[in-house]
């Protein structure tokens, strides 16, 4: 009895604990396909929060190669060449819960989805975007995601830092304004998005952030909550013992 006693809430927060190691930032590079092509990441459990740093690489290295399973992607379809014609190393971003990315992402391109557009680059192509919840909290405590779309006809290059938990800002964390404003719906796949043929994209190029060593979604997820778990099942071994000797 005395070692169920201590057991049950030890598990709880052991529990609650490896969910947090799951999501703690993760960084690095990644490849965006040409021709509307999407990168996506999700949550491994509900949550009101995101925050998240990108950057496109304008002249990757030679052997440049996407990290191992960081994020997921889709093959794009033959891009409108009015809309993509001119457009070089840039992309779009979209905050969006999972189920607006499947519909986004669905085969037939005529699902609706919506975003919040304050936690987007989605007026035009960037090649830099920088999105933090902060203490304005997304109104949903679901499974929530990030879509780069990569509007050009070549695959791109991207330096991402990404949390669903915490800011990969450290102390220079901020909140993005009407982070709760839910962008009106949208009818159409990926290859649907209307692009500002005739406004540049940004050409803020500020130095990435800081990436792990060169580099889909459920792999590297499930890498780091085996390491979550590691932790837990360590703690509760050692838990046993010590009650074990009492």
């Amino acid at each position: 009895m005395k070692l169920s006693g201590l057991f049950v809430p030890f598990l709880v927060v052991a529990t609650q604990l490896a969910l947090v190691l799951a999501d703690d930032p993760e960084n690095g590079v990644a490849l965006v396909p040409g021709a509307f092509g999407v990168w996506s990441d999700c949550s491994t459990s509900p949550t009101k929060y995101i925050s998240y740093a990108l950057r496109v690489i304008d002249q990757p290295p030679p052997g440049l190669a996407p990290k191992p399973n960081f994020g997921k992607t889709v093959k794009g379809s033959n891009p409108d060449p009015k809309t993509s014609a001119q457009l070089s190393n840039v992309l779009l971003t979209y905050q969006m819960t999972q189920k607006d990315l499947n519909n986004l992402l669905s085969p037939d391109q005529t699902a609706d989805y919506q975003i919040i557009p304050s936690m987007s680059c989605q007026d035009k192509p960037v090649r830099k975007c920088d999105r933090d919840t902060g203490k304005d909290l997304l109104n949903d405590n679901v499974i929530q995601c990030l879509a780069v779309i990569n509007p050009t006809p070549k695959d791109v290059f991207m330096n991402l830092s990404i949390s669903f938990t915490t800011s990969v800002f450290g102390p220079k964390a901020f909140t993005s304004p009407d982070v709760n404003t839910t962008g009106s719906t949208t009818t159409g796949g990926s290859n649907s998005t209307n692009l500002p043929a005739d406004s540049p994209p940004s050409s803020n190029t500020t130095t990435p952030p800081p990436a792990s060593s060169q580099s889909n979604n459920a792999m590297g997820r499930m890498g780091r909550e085996l390491q979550g778990w590691g932790v837990v099942i360590a703690a509760i071994i050692g838990l046993i013992g010590l009650v074990g000797g009492i």
